[in-house]
């Protein structure tokens, strides 16, 4: 899956291209994943740096920043997952949206908070629309996946196009064409600034960024034919240590990435995106709970 960063810089530029390895000193610059029934060895005897590395909280202290190629990177908070998937979900549903196909379209409008880019940025509430549709060219069926699209952070410097979509690693979609069996699936986020500058093309016409609208931002040909930033967030799954067994099982299926937040002495916030939707849940337990890091740019040195 191809990634880039063309254009102004937005929000997913300041995600880090690829997903920590195992040793957390480097970036697995892949989009693979072992097989559902491998277990996870705890003495990490069977991993290297090729691996992807799932962490637990409290083996992540080292990792909250670092250096890698002249850059510094920090496991993001809550907030500034928000930046990437606001904190209540977007509408539609990438995988099996049955309940939503009829009313694709409709615009939903809502006031979200995040923290865009490192401190000493400060979380603020922003304004956004978005809207779901069937893909072009999609077979008529109940299990059409659909794509989201939205205006986010308007009236700010920050204000740029989104289009989330749920896809194989090599582009096949789940529900329409089926994925090879070791494809890996996960969510594809496409994002295209529109903060006042040069001109933009929609259907190859040109148009001034700050006229754009909803409307106009409906087709992938938009984030094809404009500088876009896109980054592919594998669902690469989670391990949890189930002391019954003395094993740790994989819980495969979604996009599931750490964050620096947590609540509680227990527990802390992962990231889930895709495939039926983009949300935060709660309770991971700090020592038991292992999943991958994306770490987020602090500074470029």
């Amino acid at each position: 899956m191809n990634w880039q960063d063309e254009g102004p810089k937005t929000p997913l530029s300041f995600v880090a291209r690829f997903t920590l390895n195992h040793n957390g000193n480097g970036f697995v610059e892949h989009h693979k994943i072992r097989k559902n029934g491998d277990k996870y060895d705890r003495t990490y005897a069977n991993f290297t740096d090729k691996d992807v590395g799932y962490f637990c909280y409290d083996n992540s202290a080292t990792l909250m920043q670092q250096s890698i190629n002249d850059t510094v990177y920090e496991i993001p908070t809550l907030e500034q997952w928000y930046s990437i998937s606001p904190e209540n979900n977007i509408p539609g549903n990438m995988e099996y949206p049955v309940e939503y196909n009829n009313h694709q379209g409709n615009i939903q409008r809502q006031t979200e908070k995040a923290q865009i880019g490192p401190a000493p940025a400060n979380v603020q509430e922003y304004e956004s629309e978005y809207t779901y549709v069937v893909p072009e060219n999609t077979p008529e069926s109940n299990l059409s996946p659909t794509v989201t699209y939205a205006i986010r952070f308007k009236g700010t410097e920050w204000q740029s196009a989104w289009r989330y979509e749920w896809v194989g690693d090599e582009g096949a979609k789940p529900g329409v064409e089926g994925l090879p069996e070791n494809e890996i699936q996960g969510a594809l986020v496409k994002c295209v600034s529109l903060a006042i500058g040069e001109t933009l093309l929609v259907a190859g016409e040109p148009i001034e960024r700050e006229e754009i609208t909803l409307a106009h931002i409906q087709s992938d040909r938009f984030f094809q034919e404009n500088p876009a930033t896109i980054r592919f967030f594998p669902a690469y799954g989670s391990y949890y240590y189930n002391e019954y067994t003395g094993e740790e099982e994989l819980t495969p299926g979604d996009g599931k990435y750490f964050t620096a937040t947590y609540g509680n002495p227990e527990n802390y916030y992962t990231a889930h995106l895709g495939p039926s939707s983009m949300y935060y849940v709660f309770y991971n337990n700090r020592e038991r709970t292992y999943t991958p890091i994306r770490p987020f740019i602090k500074a470029v040195q």
